[in-house]
């Protein structure tokens, strides 16, 4: 995130409904729901005049595309073609590269987030373990946090399961 940003960060058990829950709030469908383990990185939605992708990896290289004059979000084949390209960045079950990513910036017209709001799309907390590390390190950015839970997976949240995992020196574990 930039210092500036707001994020309203979205967190939660693996397959809990994160990342459906992102594209309910945005009206469109840019990230593929899975009923497992699927979000590989951080992924930063803000508003912006041009459809464009930031993707920084883990020894901080930025790849950036430009996507405004090829995808036109206002048609179901422009937002199909960014949850395409945006698989190859973000998705474990598309790519083994999404793993080599720090996070991704998504950016295109969106109303509602304005003056450096962004809506902040998260790997699941427990699945491999390997990602909970990325959450831990973001949180300490977040403007707002939600946490979404899917209460149909046996009564919801394990007892103390989200504070086991995301305990650390910003957040008490009690």
């Amino acid at each position: 995130m930039v210092k500036n940003d707001h994020g309203i960060v979205i967190a939660g058990e693996t397959s809990a409904g994160k990342s459906t829950l992102v594209n309910k709030i945005l009206g469109i469908r840019i990230f593929k729901a899975r009923n497992h383990e699927s979000t590989s990185t951080i992924c930063k939605i803000r508003d912006s005049k041009k459809v464009k992708i930031v993707a920084e990896s883990k020894t901080g290289d930025l790849i950036e595309k430009d996507l405004s004059k090829k995808c036109n979000i206002a048609t179901e084949e422009g937002v199909k073609m960014l949850r395409d390209i945006l698989k190859d960045f973000t998705d474990l079950t598309s790519s083994h590269s999404s793993k080599d990513f720090r996070s991704v910036d998504i950016g295109f017209p969106i109303s509602f987030l304005k003056k450096n709001t962004i809506l902040v799309d998260t790997p699941g907390i427990g699945g491999s373990g390997e990602f909970t590390p990325k959450l831990k390190e973001y949180l300490p950015n977040a403007l707002s946090f939600v946490f979404v839970i899917n209460a149909g997976s046996a009564g919801g949240m394990q007892k103390d399961k989200a504070s086991r995992n995301i305990e650390g020196p910003h957040l008490p574990s009690n």
